[in-house]
């Protein structure tokens, strides 16, 4: 798999291409990829994601910007995960807000990317005050000579609700970290630095669960060279505990303690939240 920003190569041959913030990149947004790895074979085409280097809200809504899932660098390991052949990262600044939609399909994805094909759900809204739609992309689609495709949502089986980088947030902020995981297709998780008290540090941007206590568990890949080492310890497990103010310490509860402190850290929630902290009701 290969990521292009803007600055990036744009000369290639037909693309295959799906649109989104990918936050999370949860098991709606792999129902996307699929149809577009799928459709990429049988058009000889290659498959392509197309996402942003930072979410939308974060210019939009700058005072109260949602508080993401994963960071840039681990939605791209999540989209190099699905197999897809390229992850083209665009800038969304002042400029890209005001953009049309037209605009962003005639450039991006007929110019930049010579699409033969869009991917997208079908409740998708782009462009200039989300004038874009699934109507608007089949139409243009017409004029240039590319196909569109609006797959239907994918629902949760137990609650029959859309699965969505909202559903989960909501979960995951009600500290229901088991029902997230379902969603996700994955366990939760946090990546940072921890120090010798085992606090957690993390992105700023993250979202964090709610205070309470959670069962994770902890892993590590080594590197030596930016080379991964072989015979990497074990996940070791722990509790989190996550106090008011959103700081985490780690309590580990299981083997020997066998982490390098000058290494990110992944913690994975393993269980909801379990009861207030002592001191953070």
């Amino acid at each position: 798999m290969s990521t292009v920003t803007d600055s990036g190569p744009v000369a290639r041959g037909c693309s295959v291409v799906t649109v989104g913030t990918y936050d999370g990149v949860h098991l709606g947004h792999r129902r996307l990829i699929d149809e577009t790895k799928r459709s990429a074979r049988e058009l000889g085409c290659k498959s392509v994601v197309v996402t942003f280097a930072v979410h939308p809200s974060k210019v939009l809504r700058p005072d109260a910007p949602v508080p993401l899932l994963c960071t840039l660098a681990e939605k791209i390991a999540l989209l190099e995960a699905t197999g897809i052949d390229e992850v083209v990262v665009l800038d969304f600044d002042a400029a890209r807000a005001r953009e049309s939609a037209e605009d962003f399909v005639i450039r991006d994805l007929v110019g930049g990317l010579s699409v033969a094909e869009v991917v997208v759900g079908s409740n998708f809204r782009f462009g200039y005050k989300r004038r874009g739609d699934v109507a608007l992309l089949r139409r243009l689609g017409r004029e240039y000579g590319f196909i569109t495709k609006g797959i239907d949502l994918v629902l949760d089986d137990e609650h029959h609700s859309v699965v969505s980088s909202t559903r989960i947030r909501s979960l995951i902020s009600a500290g229901e970290l088991v029902e997230a995981a379902h969603l996700l297709g994955r366990s939760y998780l946090l990546t940072g630095m921890i120090d010798a008290g085992f606090g957690l540090r993390v992105d700023d941007e993250l979202l964090i669960p709610p205070p309470g206590t959670y069962r994770v568990t902890l892993s590590q890949t080594r590197a030596r060279g930016g080379v991964a080492v072989a015979g990497e310890p074990p996940a070791l497990m722990a509790t989190a505990r996550v106090g008011a103010t959103g700081a985490i310490v780690l309590i580990p509860t299981s083997g020997d303690v066998d982490l390098d402190l000058t290494e990110p850290v992944e913690v994975a929630f393993a269980s909801d939240r379990d009861q207030a902290s002592e001191g953070d009701r």
